[in-house]
């Protein structure tokens, strides 16, 4: 059969003395981690100069990434030591005493009655001497969805070991939403607006555990039938959950000899970003003072004085229940976008990094951490008890095409199970392993459901597509634990 170009991929040669080159493979829109596990499922000889978990690589379509995971030795790519680095076909990763070439292409899909297929993403590759039956799977990835994965090790505020399967499914936005055919990938770091400070766009999706759902749009308001406006709402509803938000255009304060500032006239506008640069906020320079619920935006006074008030910027996004009438108002940052890390209230659930912290709890989360920092929407666009994701959508006066968007969420909620080694896979492959390299068919495996949660809904009206992020966790005996054979995906 002949084959057919289905999309870029990632591959990772192994450079040793074995011949053949063992080969990782990484598809389009995944993730995979390396480190001394994924040598010992190759049966090559363990590196002791590798971290367990030592990088990972990322292939979105477009581009290949490699991430240093906190590894004791370092990543090298040709020869400089890199935390995260794009890649090119032809590169050499150094990790420990291993090597690997970097090979990008475009995979082929393979027909025929052999039924032969490239490894996907996650997959720990077999060696190659083993019989088909006898697969070593050590944190193995078996999606049968198009959904994108991610996964999580961590420690919880109780200092015990954890895995969270991240599951991300991109929908058409619509009346009856369906998940698009190119999935949106798993963003392993924020993707922030091109200024600088600037607000995020969208926030990393590998997060730990988020005790709420988040509900965020990304995206700008348009004014009604297209025609010009001094102000109007933007809002979203979600079940029981509404927010509006006063989008108003573009004005500023003046002063007069001896009078109170005023606010100047508002200039119309067809289109407005919803961005947190917009919002109330900002730094005053001369006076030393800042919007502690927003660094980026604008309007804020820490003291009056001519040369802070003159010509000031006023928010173009406001609360409509509290609109600023002076000088001197403190607004709540208005807004649909992610929240600031740094910002009050989310800052004070990180918790206390001191000496104390330092000397008795360092590397663990401080004891005063709160799992609600991990929750990056707006404070009022925070649901508690998650969502169900059947709930009604309305969107108003955010997508281009229409000033009113009504529709209901596709109520799916992946089934997220993982396998579990009952014995140590090591001793049983010293074990069980024949003269001739070849290992039992059936392997000592207890299957374990998880139960996700729906904790993340973020809508792009501009690109006509939301996401929703689901998430399940399970514990481990530690993180360097090989326990976890294999991580089952299903709708």
């Amino acid at each position: 059969m002949t084959g057919t170009v289905t999309s870029t991929s990632l591959r990772l040669e192994i450079v040793s003395d074995q011949s053949p080159r063992e080969v990782i493979v990484v598809t389009a829109g995944q993730v995979a981690e390396v480190g001394r596990a994924t040598l010992s499922a190759l049966g090559l000889s363990a590196d002791p100069h590798m971290s367990m978990r030592h990088f990972s690589v990322e292939c979105n379509g477009t581009e290949s990434r490699i991430r240093d995971l906190g590894s004791t030795n370092g990543t090298f790519v040709n020869g400089a030591k890199i935390t995260d680095a794009a890649m090119k076909d032809g590169d050499r990763i150094d990790a420990g005493r291993s090597s690997f070439l970097v090979r990008l292409r475009r995979d082929v899909e393979l027909g025929g009655d052999n039924g032969a297929r490239l490894p996907t993403a996650e997959t720990t590759p077999t060696k190659a001497r083993l019989t088909p039956g006898a697969r070593i799977p050590l944190l193995e990835i078996s999606n049968s969805s198009s959904m994108t994965l991610g996964m999580v090790r961590w420690h919880d505020t109780d200092g015990k070991p954890k895995l969270t399967v991240i599951v991300k499914a991109t929908f058409a936005l619509g009346d009856r939403p369906e998940l698009t055919r190119k999935q949106l990938p798993i963003f392993t770091g924020d993707i922030v607006k091109d200024k600088d400070p600037s607000s995020t766009r969208f926030e990393s999706d590998l997060v730990p555990f988020k005790p709420c759902t988040d509900v965020v749009l990304v995206g700008r308001a348009y004014a009604p039938e297209g025609k010009p406006v001094t102000e109007m709402v933007a809002g979203l509803r979600v079940g029981q959950l509404r927010c509006g938000v006063a989008v108003i255009g573009d004005r500023k304060w003046q002063t007069q000899l001896l009078e109170k500032p005023t606010i100047s006239y508002t200039q119309p506008f067809l289109t407005m970003d919803l961005v947190y640069e917009r919002a109330f906020g900002g730094f005053d320079k001369p006076a030393g003072m800042y919007c502690k619920e927003n660094h980026v935006g604008t309007g804020f006074i820490g003291k009056r004085s001519a040369e802070r008030v003159e010509g000031l910027k006023l928010p173009n996004l406001e609360d409509p229940r509290n609109l600023i009438n002076a000088w001197n108002s403190r607004p709540t940052p208005a807004g649909f976008g992610f929240y600031g890390r740094s910002w009050a209230p989310r800052l004070a659930y990180a918790g206390t990094y001191d000496d104390k912290y330092m000397k008795e709890r360092h590397p663990l989360l401080p004891a005063d951490f709160s799992y609600r920092f991990f929750n990056g929407a707006h404070p009022d666009l925070q649901v508690g008890g998650y969502l169900r994701g059947d709930e009604e959508i309305d969107l108003l006066n955010v997508c281009p095409n229409a000033s009113r968007v009504h529709f209901r969420l596709p109520g799916l909620m992946p089934k997220i199970s993982v396998e579990r080694w009952t014995v140590p896979p090591e001793q049983w492959v010293e074990e069980h392993t024949a003269p001739d390299g070849s290992l039992p068919a059936e392997l000592p495996l207890v299957e374990e459901p998880l139960k996700p949660v729906l904790d993340t809904l973020v809508f792009v009206p501009d690109q006509g597509v939301f996401y929703e992020v689901f998430r399940a966790v399970c514990g481990l005996s530690s993180l360097e634990s090989l326990e976890i054979a294999r991580v089952k995906v299903t709708v």
